[in-house]
C-alpha cells in the first residue's frame, strides 16, 4: 500500500493524511473510530519516519536511509551529521559514509557537505581542483601517495580520490599523477547497454525521473558525445531539434560518471506532456540535440510493422 503511494509521489515521501486515508479505505470506515490502530500501524512502525505531515520509507539499506534523512532535512548536511542521523552508533560511521558517498542519489556540494542529486545543486569539483593544484605546483606531475595524503586533510575519502584519479582528465602511471593530454579516454560506444543509432548519430535511451522535471540534467556517455563531434570541455547552448527550446551541453572531463550534462530540458519535457517513467532517446551534437520519445515516436512504427507482419502471415 505504502509502496504504491510512494511510486506516484513526486518526492521520497507520502503525505500522512493520504496514507491514513488509504488505510481507512483498506480496513473500512469503522477503523476511523480506532485512532490508536492508525498509530500502531504508522507512527510506531519501525519502517516509517514521519516529519511535518509526511511519511518516509525507512525500510531500505543505509544509503536509502541517508536519502530519506536528506529529504526530511530539506537542505545539505555535514557528512558526520548525516551518518549519525542514519545510525548513531559510531562503529558504523565509516561504512555508512562510504555507502552514501558511492550512491548516485547523493552528491558532494562542498567539503564534507552532502545533498540530494535531485535538488539540482552544483556539484563540488574541489577534489579535482585540488589534484590539479598539486600537479601544477609540482612541475606537471605529483606522486599518487602525496595526492592521497594531502586530500586526507580535507576530510575526503580515499574512494572519492580514487574516482577522480580514474577520470578522463587525469593520467596515473607508475604511481605518478599528471594531466591526460587528450582529456578523453575512448571506449567502444557500441558496448553501452542503452546505446541507439539514428541517421548517423549516436544516442542513448534513458528513463525520465522526477529530477529531470526539476532542472536536473540528463547524463549521456562521453563516448556518445564524442561520436557525434562533441569534445572535452565543450560548454554549449544549442537548439532542441524541431522545437522552440534550447538545451545546454557541458562536457566536464573530470566527471566521475563519464557523462556529458545535457540540460535545460525540464520545460521541454513538460511541454511535450512527458512524465517520470517515460523513455526517451537523446542524440547530442555540437549544433543541436535530437530527442525521440520511445513511447510516442516508435509506437506508430511498431504498429505498422505489426500490421505488415500480419498481412505477410496471411499470404
Amino acid at each position: 500500500m505504502f509502496e504504491g503511494l510512494l511510486q506516484s509521489a513526486e518526492d521520497n515521501s507520502v503525505r500522512e493524511e493520504d496514507l491514513n486515508s488509504a488505510i481507512y479505505s483498506f480496513l473500512g470506515e469503522a477503523s476511523r473510530d480506532e485512532p490508536s490502530l492508525i498509530e500502531n500501524l504508522v507512527v510506531s512502525n519501525k519502517n516509517f519516519r514521519i516529519q511535518s505531515g509526511k511519511v518516509y520509507d525507512w525500510s531500505g539499506n543505509k544509503a536509502d536511509k541517508a536519502v530519506v534523512v536528506l529529504a526530511m532535512h530539506g537542505e545539505p548536511m555535514n557528512r558526520d551529521e548525516l551518518a549519525a542521523a542514519v545510525d548513531p552508533d559510531p562503529k558504523s560511521r565509516r561504512n555508512i559514509v562510504m555507502g552514501f558517498q558511492q550512491d548516485d542519489r547523493i552528491m558532494v556540494v562542498a567539503i564534507q557537505l552532502y545533498a540530494l542529486a535531485e535538488w539540482g545543486l552544483e556539484p563540488y569539483d574541489g577534489i579535482y581542483q585540488e589534484i590539479v593544484r598539486l600537479i601544477d605546483n609540482n612541475a606537471g606531475q605529483v606522486s599518487e601517495k602525496v595526492v592521497y595524503e594531502k586530500l586526507k586533510d580535507f576530510g575526503v575519502s580515499l574512494a572519492s580520490v580514487t574516482m577522480y584519479l580514474e577520470t578522463d582528465a587525469l593520467l596515473v602511471e607508475d604511481g605518478i599523477v599528471s594531466h591526460y593530454p587528450d582529456r578523453y579516454k575512448p571506449k567502444p560506444v557500441q558496448n553501452l547497454p542503452n546505446y541507439c543509432y539514428e541517421d548517423g548519430l549516436a544516442g542513448q535511451e534513458i528513463v525520465l525521473e522526477p529530477r529531470h522535471f526539476k532542472g536536473y540534467s540528463t547524463g549521456l556517455s562521453f563516448d556518445v558525445a564524442y561520436a557525434n563531434g562533441l569534445r572535452p570541455d565543450d560548454d554549449l547552448v544549442v537548439s532542441v531539434e524541431g522545437a522552440s527550446f534550447e538545451a545546454s551541453v557541458i562536457w566536464r572531463p573530470w566527471n566521475t560518471l563519464r557523462t556529458v550534462d545535457v540540460g535545460r530540458l525540464s520545460d521541454f519535457f513538460a511541454d511535450q506532456g512527458c512524465s517520470p517513467g517515460d523513455r526517451v532517446r537523446i542524440f547530442p551534437t555540437p549544433s543541436f540535440v535530437r530527442i525521440r520519445f520511445v513511447n510516442k515516436d516508435f509506437q506508430e512504427t511498431d504498429s505498422k510493422e505489426s500490421s505488415l507482419m500480419q498481412i505477410l502471415g496471411e499470404l
